[in-house]
C-alpha cells in the first residue's frame, strides 16, 4: 500500500541512490522538500527547500539519472569537499 506523499513532484529529474533505489523530489507546504520512491516511501530527511535537498542527494552519492556521468562525478566530489554540516554527511 502506497504511503501519502507530501507535496507535488518538482521537476522530472530522478536520482538513484548507491543501493539502486530511484527517488523523485517533491516540494510541499512552505517549500519543504522530500525525496520519495515510486512506492511513496520517504528517503532521507526533509529539507528546507529544493537546493538543500539536491545538495543532500549529492552528499550521499546519489546519481542524477538525466545528467552526464562527468557532471554527477564532479557534483558529488564538489559537494563532499564543501559540505561541513553533520546532517548532510549522515
Amino acid at each position: 500500500m502506497a504511503k501519502t506523499m507530501i507535496g507535488k513532484p518538482w521537476g522530472a529529474t530522478r536520482y538513484r541512490t548507491p543501493e539502486g533505489v530511484e527517488v523523485s523530489l517533491y516540494r510541499g507546504p512552505g517549500n519543504r522538500a522530500r525525496w520519495y520512491t515510486d512506492a511513496g516511501e520517504q528517503v532521507g530527511p526533509e529539507q528546507r527547500n529544493v537546493v538543500p535537498a539536491i545538495v543532500y542527494a549529492y552528499s550521499q552519492g546519489w546519481w542524477d539519472t538525466t545528467a552526464p556521468d562527468w557532471l554527477n562525478i564532479g557534483a558529488i566530489a564538489e559537494v563532499r569537499r564543501n559540505t561541513t554540516h553533520r546532517r548532510a554527511r549522515a
